[in-house]
């Protein structure tokens, strides 16, 4: 089974860091721009509700791109829109409640760890 939904941004809109846990997903851009940043959990400490991050990256999506994020590669993603955009977000399997209250969102430090670049800590606000 498949979820499929069309989300509509407004220049300025975003959603903050998250992972549909244990889903596979992809994002196409119909219209407008929207960037998307990836990370991959390294170290969790459940019981500080802290996690360490690798950024694998930003991009951005135009009209017609696409990005993926697997359980394993790129789960925690946050998406900025500056001029509007659409997208298609394709999720298996899909979101139920057990699934939503499982989502982690996470505040992440606008500056990586000391003499790592691409390292960066985060506050699990939503466990």
């Amino acid at each position: 089974m498949t979820e499929v939904k069309l989300l509509s941004f407004d220049p300025g809109d975003s959603i903050e860091a998250h992972n549909p846990p244990e889903m596979t997903g992809v994002m196409a851009c119909i219209a407008g721009k929207v960037a998307v940043e990836t990370y991959d959990s390294i170290y969790v400490d459940s019981a500080l509700r802290t996690a360490t991050l690798r950024k694998r990256g930003t991009a951005t999506l135009r009209e017609r791109d696409t990005s993926t994020l697997t359980i394993g590669r790129g789960n925690i993603h946050q998406l900025v829109s500056k001029e509007g955009c659409e997208i298609i977000d394709i999720f298996t399997p899909p979101y139920s409640s057990n699934r939503v209250h499982a989502t982690n969102w996470y505040d992440i430090s606008n500056v990586p760890i000391a003499n790592t670049p691409n390292l960066y800590e985060a506050h699990i606000s939503h466990v």
